[in-house]
């Protein structure tokens, strides 16, 4: 197996992971839909946790730490797109701008950082 083959390998389920997204966002949109007619607040934190403690258990070893920072993006993600369906972009313009400078520091780590 060569590195082509690796690639096509990450690039479908890559895919699997874009359809599973967009099928959580289109649940979430539901979840802002029934948010909203009980009036209820958009952000649970305690239910964020949960599911933050939830994801990380379902995980051994050192990829644990990996699923709990993923969903550290998905959930808020979650909360953006919930927003952006009552009229409010600007959670998402926050989280798009933190996650962006999170990315460049990920791609230009610091030289006298210990990895």
């Amino acid at each position: 197996m060569d590195i082509k083959d690796l690639r096509r390998e990450i690039d479908d389920i890559d895919s699997q992971i874009i359809s599973l997204f967009l099928q959580r966002m289109a649940i979430s949109a539901k979840v802002a839909e029934y948010k909203k007619g009980k009036n209820l607040p958009i952000l649970v934190p305690d239910r964020e946790q949960e599911k933050l403690q939830d994801v990380t258990g379902k995980v051994s070893g050192e990829l644990a730490g990996y699923v709990r920072m993923l969903y550290c993006v998905i959930l808020p993600l979650s909360r953006a797109w919930q927003h952006r369906l009552g009229s409010n972009t600007l959670p998402f313009s926050r989280l798009k701008k933190q996650v962006e400078m999170l990315y460049q520091d990920s791609v230009s780590p610091d030289p006298n950082e210990v990895v």
